[in-house]
């Protein structure tokens, strides 16, 4: 039997698993539809034909798992359904609510790397690529080549089905697009903070306008970046200063 047929049989084997019903573990649905919506971001070939394996969609698919951990702990909660126990004391909730909270911090890592990776043109280390002789062998044992690539989901993959962390590509080009708009609204506002006040006392220049202009100009300034922005008090209480520096010797010099 060829590599295609043999992936194709084991994709519909898959697919088998998918509609079959559970009894033991009623979790198992999940994991199901879980699993066939990851897999075709999971395993994929990259431009030179290597197979990838996305750490960062396998962590994905672990945080949904213990969202639901965590769901099934929360119903009997819900309902009070308390048994004689306090629900709050579960060593597995608070295990499971630990775990995501690592997860959460450990998927933050995931991006902020794809992030560095795409900007200084690096590898990934969470993308696993079949670039040496030891990985391309271990997967092919595993038979992750002949998946990579055939394998699709036609419900949307895990951004549909999951939802709760969005693909790592579309998420740092969602964080550049804001960082870019937020840059470029401060430097307008930079910018329109000085000219403004300047053009003003230019034309008029007489002294009870020139001293109102300026001490509107700081209180606005300093307000609009004490809501804002993000530093310390002590950087926006320089910026301010400096600010209204600038201010000053521009009336002494208009002044003089």
């Amino acid at each position: 039997m060829s590599r295609n047929q043999d992936a194709r049989q084991f994709d519909e084997e898959i697919h088998l698993q998918s509609s079959a019903v559970y009894t033991e573990d009623t979790r198992a649905p999940y994991i199901d539809n879980l699993v066939l919506s990851g897999l075709p971001e999971l395993l994929s070939k990259d431009d030179q034909g290597k197979t990838v394996l996305n750490l960062a969609v396998l962590q994905r698919m672990v945080l949904f798992q213990l969202e639901v951990d965590i769901i099934e702990k929360v119903g009997p909660l819900a309902r009070r359904q308390f048994n004689g126990r306090n629900p709050l004391r579960d060593q597995e909730l608070k295990k499971a609510l630990a775990d995501y909270a690592q997860g959460v911090r450990d998927w933050d890592l995931m991006v902020d790397h794809q992030l560095k990776a795409t900007r200084d043109k690096t590898p990934d280390p969470f993308s696993i690529i079949s670039d040496s002789r030891l990985l391309k062998k271990a997967m092919e044992d595993n038979k992750l080549p002949e998946l990579a690539g055939n394998l699709t989901y036609p419900r949307g993959g895990l951004d549909k089905e999951v939802g709760t962390f969005r693909q790592r590509t579309k998420l740092n080009k969602a964080r550049r697009l804001k960082t870019a708009a937020q840059k470029f609204t401060m430097a307008m506002f930079g910018g329109v903070s000085l000219i403004g006040p300047m053009l003003l006392m230019v034309y008029w220049r007489d002294l009870t306008v020139v001293v109102v202009t300026t001490s509107l100009a700081v209180i606005i300034f300093a307000g609009i970046l004490a809501w804002y922005s993000n530093g310390e008090p002590v950087d926006i209480v320089s910026a301010v200063a400096a600010y209204a520096a600038v201010l000053v010797v521009f009336v002494g010099t208009i002044q003089g």
